[in-house]
């Protein structure tokens, strides 16, 4: 903005004039203001307002509609505590007996106290912690010939955990995980806490260690992947991919073994190659070069008169040679991505890894879980455990193979009842029978009964919220359509805004807020059809019934169609009359069904193609949100362009007064030189 003269030489207040002149015509942006202000209320009261009509669709009328909810049953059992249950429309009404047998139970094993401690890498003497290695807790992985495997079994599910130096207590607590068990270590309580995920028989689980003859097969692969310095994960990856290749039943299993195998080689190969970089034990790297040209470079980073630093100078090379191992390595890398052979170490280690799996494979019947075979002290007893293994019997029961003196087990059982006669053995306290879900709670001696009726109170419950949702609904619509009129009501400048109090600024702008919908077409038509479909008739019989038949109806032409049920406790102006519905309900249920059903269905139905996407209104909306959206931005789209129109009026007022301000200066310039030129004249 360039520099503009206020007055200067006329004297005038030229900003005061101008703001005066800008005010007639900012009551053109003015207008545009309020017009963007009341549309976003009115968004906003459609939003709100279309959030509780959605509401009643998908609630309570979508349960009204449904004739399913009207055949509810309800339940009582002659023991709560012992039997409770719930049924579907399907269960059928009467008294059932039922006898509980006996209870399902998950299985669960606790081991004995390891009340000790172990001495760790560092020769500290430390307490037993999820971190403990499992040959710290006595296991023996000397052997160069056998190796001791922990294997968790449930239902289809086998996980092998392989014992080695570095196999720790979080390792078998992640494969009881893995098998699908809750597995915990209690530190407080220095015990294992095993669990099956579900109960029943189907949910029993082993924990048994067997040997594997192959170790010396199995440690070459390993060596050639760097097993020892792999995380519990990695080493999990490599167990996994072993056994996958030695137990392959096709190309494809063996291949993607193969490749995850592979992946881990080249890790190593990766670390050996950087390693053998900076120690300068690479023949086709001049080390020195690449340190004395880092040393070269950073002397020349250096400022006139500025005098080396050691440590920078040292840093600068250990950074210059890291950079320049990564370079070499990935390039090695990218030679055998590319098919580089023999004298590759890449390409060098892949075959040698193929070599020692094939050997691996070779290896045949190398499980063995005769205790001959084990390395000894390698058990379980070791984690306050033992072997548990079971048979699964012919009545659905298991027995266990344990030593019961080394742990405490809670067997996996099977729930069985007797339901009116019938013997029925399920994996679970919650029996799904004849309708009828059963939550067994204990053990009975006799048979208890459950009594099945039809829920009427649920019926009558079911309809009455849905009228009161339908009457808060309607009524806000009328509230809304036959609101007072706002007129002379605008929204309030800031200047306006600082004159009134917070109360005041609330009511003036609720009493436009309140006005936005009203007469509006789109709420008309919805709250017309709402009412005309409440209103119909519905054919049962052979004869024709409405609402009314069952005493829902209107009771006031100024409540504008709100429905109230006779008898209603609940409502004042019709509690003293005669609940029809209450006995329609008790005496013709399927009467009582048909009629709301229907009605009911027809208002989802008419809801339903009154929010569909047209090209004015979206999904799930009950009024046209796009064209108000559109709407929304062709004002503001005004506003920018009258905005803009403003501004150039502005400037050309103050180019106008400028140029007065000019003329002025000139004029008086002029006057000045020539009283000057008269008063020498006068002189001479």
């Amino acid at each position: 903005m360039g520099i503009r003269m206020s007055g200067l030489i006329s004297g005038l207040d030229t900003e005061s004039i101008i703001k005066e002149l800008m005010k007639a015509q900012n009551t053109k942006k003015t207008k545009i203001e309020n017009k963007i202000t009341k549309h976003e209320w009115k968004q906003e009261k459609w939003a709100e307002l279309n959030k509780k009509i959605y509401a009643l669709y998908t609630g309570s009328l979508n349960k009204v509609k449904t004739q399913g909810n009207y055949l509810a049953k309800k339940v009582t059992s002659s023991d709560e505590t012992k039997l409770s249950a719930t049924a579907n429309s399907s269960a059928v009404t009467g008294t059932h007996q039922v006898q509980v047998k006996q209870m399902a139970n998950s299985q669960f094993v606790s081991s004995l106290k390891l009340d000790k401690t172990v001495t760790n890498d560092k020769g500290e003497t430390v307490p037993i912690s999820g971190s403990t290695k499992l040959k710290d807790l006595g296991f023996d992985t000397s052997s160069t010939s056998k190796e001791t495997v922990v294997r968790i079994t449930s239902g289809d599910k086998q996980v092998d955990l392989s014992i080695t130096d570095e196999t720790t207590i979080n390792d078998f607590l992640s494969a009881c995980k893995e098998a699908g068990l809750n597995a915990s270590y209690d530190t407080a309580q220095k015990r294992f806490f095993i669990g099956a995920s579900g109960s029943g028989v189907e949910n029993a689980f082993s924990i048994e260690t067997v040997t594997m003859l192959d170790k010396a097969e199995r440690q070459d692969v390993r060596d050639l992947i760097d097993y020892s310095k792999l995380n519990s994960t990695f080493r999990k990856q490599a167990d996994d991919a072993m056994a996958a290749y030695k137990n392959a039943a096709d190309d494809d299993e063996r291949n993607a073994a193969i490749d995850t195998l592979n992946a881990l080689a080249a890790n190593k190969v990766s670390r050996d190659l950087t390693e053998k970089y900076k120690k300068g034990e690479l023949a086709d790297v001049d080390l020195e070069k690449v340190k004395k040209d880092a040393e070269d470079a950073y002397l020349a980073s250096l400022k006139d008169g500025e005098t080396p630093d050691e440590d920078d100078k040292k840093k600068a090379v250990e950074k210059a040679v890291d950079k320049a191992a990564t370079e070499y390595v990935k390039g090695v890398k990218e030679a055998f991505d590319k098919g580089a052979g023999a004298g590759n170490p890449y390409y060098d280690t892949s075959v040698e890894l193929g070599q020692k799996l094939a050997a691996f494979a070779s290896v045949q019947n190398a499980e063995s879980t005769d205790p001959a075979d084990q390395i000894p002290g390698n058990n379980l007893e070791n984690l306050g455990l033992t072997n548990i293994t079971f048979t699964k019997n012919d009545n659905g029961t298991v027995t266990y193979d344990c030593d019961r003196t080394k742990l405490s087990l809670q067997e996996a059982t099977d729930s069985i009842i007797n339901y009116n006669g019938v013997e029925l053995i399920n994996g679970s306290n919650s029996v799904s029978v004849n309708g009828l879900t059963l939550e067994l709670k204990g053990v009975t001696t006799e048979s208890l009964s459950i009594n099945v009726s039809k829920d009427t109170s649920a019926v009558y419950d079911m309809v009455k919220d849905f009228i009161k949702q339908y009457n808060e609904v309607l009524g806000e619509m009328n509230d809304a359509y036959n609101a007072d009129s706002a007129r002379g009501y605008e929204p309030l400048t800031s200047e306006e805004r600082e004159a009134m109090t917070e109360e005041q600024i609330e009511k003036w702008e609720n009493k436009i807020k309140d006005s936005l919908l009203r007469r509006d077409d789109t709420l008309s038509s919805l709250v017309s059809t709402m009412r005309t479909i409440m209103q119909g008739a519905v054919s049962y019989n052979g004869k024709t019934y409405s609402l009314g038949s069952l005493g829902i109806g209107t009771t006031d032409y100024a409540e504008y169609g709100k429905l109230h049920i006779n008898g209603d406790e609940d409502d004042a102006s019709v509690s003293d009359k005669t609940n029809k519905l209450k006995a329609a309900i008790d005496e013709d249920p399927e009467k009582v069904m048909t009629i709301l059903s229907t009605v009911a269905g027809k208002l989802y139905d008419a809801m339903q193609e009154k929010m569909k996407s047209t090209k004015t209104s979206s999904a799930f909306t009950f009024y046209n949100d796009k064209t108000m959206t559109k709407d929304l931005k062709t004002y503001k789209d005004d506003l920018k362009k009258m905005e803009s129109k403003l501004k150039d009026i502005e400037d050309r007022y103050y180019k106008q007064f400028t140029a007065m301000e000019t003329a002025m200066a000139k004029l008086n310039s002029q006057t000045n030189s020539l009283a000057a030129l008269m008063g020498m004249s006068t002189g001479q």
